[in-house]
């Protein structure tokens, strides 16, 4: 429940007197003296009245006292106190900033109810902060940055990563984690990355994409961002799955206009550069996702279950990958641009269902190569340092969480679903395994 706050004679906002201390002090009086007339009825000396009277006060109220504290350490793992202190220091930074009440006349001002709960993995530490939310209170980038800088000492590195507002808006939820700890994968064999299933890559220590449930990305990144390594992680655990001699295995297909791939010729039959062979490409990719959709539906009608994609009823994923959309898109002429845009609309918006995933490369964010419609379908991956307006183009409006300048081989990423604001992420370190010789064994299944 929220508390009014009341500015005092020195002009600073305090909480009213019955909720500080001295009212607590006057009720362990009044409530001594209550009890010692009780006693008196059993004893004369009025002393030992007084002192019998309060210590029982202080027994009851001491252990009504230590039972509700213990209980707060319990729910807080240990971390009581600190939760208190950091509590305490969000409503203060809420207070000194006026945030809650936007008429600064008055002498009284409403403070919202605040909880901090920590969590520890290890070393690893992460916290949630609930905020009740009050009339007024909708500058989300200004809360996350009171929440994240109310972390002090041991927790000073913990940062506001995501959050969520409550169906009925009456409260935010504040995720926040450990901006410095490096979750990036170091690999030296392709069992670091892979997972058990083809739809399902690992891009860092702690997370790994689904497609099934994410089945689009968008990655965007200057020169020199990370963003071709990123890429390269993710086709090495595709190619792992790939089976050349099963027509119903995992497929790869890779559009490269600008032959970055042109060393790759063990998958020769796969890469597309020219545009005629590109475009007949996505018109053949269409069919074949029409034909899945039509199978699709034979076996929800057989089965009798609604909503189950062909992941779901053992169809193998296929994976298009579009290593620069601009360079694509800049070859074709206002026909072929047509042709290419139906295309792409039609992967991305049936691509789910079907099984059919695609993953398109960006160098620059605001690029117009991609219409709106399809910029919405992907999921967003941003790497290296940005512009305002790059980040803005990939993110919108919510954005409150990323910075501008950021190292190479580090971005943000906005999986639709997941998380409502870009989440830090860092580009796998594949130096060990990134020889073309190494791409190739893993293809033609010579290294499991």
């Amino acid at each position: 429940m929220s508390k009014i706050y009341k500015k005092n004679s020195f002009d600073r906002w305090t909480i009213p007197l019955y909720k500080r201390l001295i009212f607590y002090i006057s009720l362990f009086f009044v409530f001594s003296l209550l009890l010692s007339f009780l006693l008196s009825v059993y004893f004369n000396n009025i002393i030992l009245i007084l002192l019998i009277g309060s210590l029982i006060t202080l027994a009851i109220l001491s252990v009504i006292k230590i039972y509700t504290m213990i209980l707060k350490i319990k729910a807080h793992n240990g971390y009581h106190f600190y939760s208190v202190k950091t509590e305490k220091q969000i409503i203060k930074s809420l207070v000194d900033t006026m945030s809650l009440n936007t008429i600064k006349t008055t002498n009284r001002i409403e403070v919202p109810d605040v909880r901090v709960k920590l969590k520890h993995n290890g070393s690893f530490a992460r916290a949630i902060t609930w905020l009740e939310r009050l009339p007024n209170m909708d500058n989300v980038e200004i809360l996350i940055k009171i929440v994240s800088n109310s972390f002090r000492g041991k927790y000073k590195n913990l940062a506001v990563v995501d959050y969520i507002e409550s169906d009925d808006f009456l409260s935010y939820t504040f995720y926040l984690e450990d901006v410095n700890i490096d979750k990036t994968i170091v690999v030296s064999d392709i069992q670091d990355l892979v997972q058990d299933k083809a739809y399902k890559i690992k891009i860092q220590s702690d997370t790994i994409i689904d497609f099934r449930k994410n089945p689009h990305f968008l990655i965007s990144g200057k020169t020199g961002s990370g963003k071709s390594t990123f890429l390269l992680s993710i086709i090495l655990q595709i190619m792992y799955h790939i089976n050349i001699d099963d027509e119903q295995s995992t497929r790869l297909y890779i559009v490269d206009p600008k032959k970055e791939f042109s060393s790759f010729d063990f998958m020769v039959d796969y890469i597309y550069s020219e545009k005629d062979i590109i475009l007949n490409k996505m018109v053949e990719l269409v069919t074949i996702l029409e034909e899945r959709e039509k199978m699709v539906a034979r076996k929800i009608s057989e089965i009798d279950k609604l909503g189950a994609t062909a992941i779901d009823l053992g169809f193998n994923p296929i994976f298009i990958v579009v290593e620069e959309i601009s360079a694509v898109v800049a070859s074709f002429d206002n026909k072929e641009l047509k042709i290419w845009d139906n295309c792409l609309k039609q992967l991305l918006m049936k691509g789910r269902s079907t099984g059919i995933f695609v993953i398109g490369l960006l160098q620059y964010a605001g690029s117009t190569s991609i219409n709106i419609a399809s910029r919405n379908q992907f999921s967003k991956i941003l790497l290296g340092s940005s512009s305002k307006e790059d980040i803005q183009f990939m993110f919108g409006n919510n954005n409150e969480t990323v910075k501008n300048t950021v190292e190479p081989f580090k971005g943000y990423m906005l999986i639709d679903g997941t998380h409502n604001t870009p989440q830090k992420m860092y580009v796998a370190d594949i130096r060990k395994v990134s020889e073309v010789s190494y791409f190739r064994k893993v293809f033609l299944k010579k290294v499991y």
